[in-house]
């Protein structure tokens, strides 16, 4: 899909999402799955790639550029990337493509993240049957986080001190301008390329888009990091959850999962062993955890 053109764009909040899809929607009294993927920081709708094709002979698949990036419109700031943006863009992806079938949603990294509250939201109910996540939820982070501080134990220290190092790149990205400069330069590509080689043994191709994507995408991490995680608010999750928690995740490592069991009704949880990247270090396994569920679901 790296090169292909969008199968449609889709207008979402006076923007256009360009949309890719793979199959044939199913007809209104059939049942086949619906899938709809949404990727993180700073990747565009082909990540997805090896999933899609273990899957695509199966089911419908919708992926998408993220508002800014790829082929989606090119925008700037800090606005367009909260939240309320973003799940409105998956909304609509929704409407206009599976209108009368409800789909299973698919997040990783900062597509997990906003994930959750695109499940938090009302209209999930009847409109997305599953949540597959490889991240916890922002604010389930920012509760970790307080637990911990309000109950210094040497552990819960360690955790807390450990976890804000971890998670230094990301409020690295929320900084004006320095963020912007690393992606000018050729440093954050080969930084990249440093981590996928040394937490997934992956090779990091950039693409043609990548810097300006990079450079638009941080306006996710400005608009939306400090402000959830300092001022965590719970909400239940109104759709059945499957976290998939990636055991060697040097960002989010299974203990930022803790609070999730508490935010949904139906939820369930898998360890694979997988580093932060797993959809594109373990894709069969991912993809079979996606066909399971939907076969249990019928």
């Amino acid at each position: 899909m790296r090169n292909q053109q969008p199968s449609l764009m889709v207008s979402s909040g006076g923007i256009e999402l360009a949309v890719y899809t793979v199959g044939t929607a199913p007809t209104l009294g059939e049942d086949k799955p619906v899938l709809l993927f949404a990727q993180g920081f700073p990747d565009r709708a082909f990540f997805w790639d090896q999933i899609v094709a273990l899957l695509q002979d199966r089911c419908f698949i919708m992926t998408f550029d993220l508002r800014g990036t790829g082929q989606s419109t090119p925008i700037k700031g800090v606005k367009p990337y909260h939240y309320d943006a973003l799940v409105d863009d998956v909304y609509t992806v929704i409407d206009t493509l599976s209108p009368h079938h409800p789909v299973q949603l698919i997040g990783h990294d900062w597509g997990g993240l906003y994930g959750w509250e695109v499940c938090q939201d009302q209209r999930a109910i009847g409109r997305i049957k599953t949540f597959y996540t490889l991240s916890p939820s922002l604010d389930q982070i920012g509760l970790w986080m307080r637990r911990r501080v309000l109950k210094p134990t040497p552990k819960h220290l360690y955790q807390l001190f450990s976890q804000l190092f971890r998670n230094s790149l990301m409020l690295f990205f929320a900084l004006p301008l320095l963020p912007v400069l690393l992606w000018r330069s050729s440093l954050a590509a080969k930084m990249m390329g440093y981590l996928y080689r040394k937490f997934d043994g992956l090779t990091f191709e950039p693409y043609d888009s990548l810097q300006q994507d990079a450079i638009h995408f941080l306006g996710i991490y400005r608009a939306n990091l400090l402000r959830k995680v300092l001022m965590p608010r719970p909400q239940a999750c109104l759709v059945p959850v499957h976290a998939v928690i990636a055991e060697r995740d040097p960002f989010l490592p299974p203990w930022t999962f803790e609070e999730a069991p508490h935010w949904a009704a139906d939820y369930r949880e898998t360890y694979i062993d997988a580093s932060h990247w797993a959809p594109l270090s373990q894709p069969k396994r991912i993809a079979e955890l996606i066909e399971q569920g939907w076969a249990e679901a019928r």
